[in-house]
């Protein structure tokens, strides 16, 4: 408890010498809450928006409320702000969190979140003051850990707090539909830097020889967080009947997580532990985009996963599983969703024909991804605008009182 205390008084410092910054360039001032920082699409989609936004009005914050892995922000930082495993004492939850929100006078919170916790932080949010309390959904789903409980927590909380927000955002219409049933919410676009992605076959061959692969191997391709939604096994048993049917096929996979131990251990089973590289959480997947033939997305559930808008930019054929939106299909390059029901040997069969079909066409692809309005730019200036909009609103409705 007491080094709980020193962190909360060093956070309290840290904050008054903010508020002493802004005091003077009167900037609009947006706390993004995230449940655990790490290194997974949400992360990805804060960061950029805090990167955007660093250049306008806007003073952005970053705040992880379980213990954060993998903090590099251009941003100020605040966390971990509260211990998991108290979530139950809602009490004492409470009162830490608009503790904390009562430390700093924000104008918004921005609440990115895939359950009904985001309920509970807008009502914390409110109870000290923040004008403009931002609940945005990035999933479509629970999972299947705890799924009951977190279902029954999530309608309580949502029938509790519901009110205590200002705004309703979503990834997609599924995530949307999947937090705020009956409730009219925005869709915001996961936006991408779009050019970064842009096919380049000089960089593909680069790449490819670098990491010992000829032209003739056909490379899948497996890009997210190793944890239990992202499905590696059922990625891993499609390479394998692939490789079965092409031994010319090989496994690249970015990215890390609790599963690695799992995929090492399935690698070595099958005796393809050569036809496995795993990279690990990397920031030049473009360069990876454009070496590999087929990306590999066989999730349990998602959002709009922000890997896939990427590799469609690049122009890289994906093999998804129909959990996934179909809202992902934006039609930068070819996407097929098919169940998870159909079998390892019939999805590989899926991703080969798509191979087969070669590279043609991928120098454009990103062009498609800005025309639907994905790209980074336009998706960001509109979270900008709505930040300044609100935040000149909220004045406006403190002063009439």
């Amino acid at each position: 408890m007491r080094s709980s205390s020193r962190t909360f008084q060093t956070m309290q410092l840290r904050l008054a010498f903010r508020q002493e910054l802004f005091n003077r360039f009167e900037m609009t001032k947006v706390l993004h809450i995230v449940k655990k920082w790490s290194r997974g699409g949400v992360e990805k989609f804060v960061e950029s928006l805090v990167t955007y936004c660093s250049s306008h009005e806007i003073e952005s914050s970053v705040v992880s409320v379980d213990s954060a892995i993998n903090i590099d922000l251009g941003c100020e930082q605040a966390g971990p702000l509260l211990n998991g495993s108290r979530y139950l004492e809602w009490k004492r939850v409470r009162k830490e969190l608009t503790d904390f929100f009562s430390a700093d006078s924000y104008d918004i919170v921005h609440i990115h979140t895939n359950n009904g916790l985001g309920f509970l932080y807008a009502h914390a949010a409110r109870k000290a003051g923040i004008p403009r309390r931002i609940i945005h959904s990035h999933n479509s789903n629970f999972g299947s850990d705890f799924r009951l409980a977190k279902d029954v927590a999530t309608r309580l909380l949502r029938l509790s707090y519901r009110h205590d927000a200002t705004d309703f955002w979503a990834c997609s219409q599924e995530a949307g539909a999947h937090l705020f049933p009956g409730d009219t919410f925005q869709v915001v676009r996961n936006g991408i830097d779009t050019k970064k992605y842009r096919f380049d076959e000089s960089r593909r061959n680069e790449t490819r020889a670098l990491l010992g692969f000829s032209q003739r191997e056909c490379i899948m391709g497996f890009a997210a967080s190793l944890i239990p939604a992202k499905n590696i096994k059922k990625a891993f048993d499609v390479f394998r009947a692939a490789h079965f049917k092409n031994p010319c096929a090989r496994f690249l996979v970015l990215g890390d997580g609790e599963q690695m131990d799992l995929l090492r251990y399935m690698s070595e089973c099958a005796g393809l532990e050569r036809e496995v590289v795993c990279l690990g959480y990397t920031n030049e997947v473009e360069k990876y985009y454009d070496a590999m033939d087929v990306l590999l997305a066989p999730s349990l559930f998602e959002g709009l996963p922000l890997n896939l808008v990427e590799a469609q930019a690049s122009g890289l054929p994906v093999l998804a599983s129909d959990a996934i939106t179909e809202e992902v299909c934006i039609g930068g390059s070819p996407l097929v969703r098919i169940p998870l029901s159909v079998s390892d040997e019939d999805w590989a069969s899926y991703a080969l024909r798509l191979i087969a079909k070669g590279s043609d066409g991928r120098h454009a692809a990103f062009e498609a991804i800005d025309q639907a309005g994905f790209d980074a730019e336009s998706s960001f200036a509109a979270v900008e605008q709505s930040y300044l909009n609100g935040a000149k609103l909220a004045e406006q409705r403190s002063k009439s009182k």
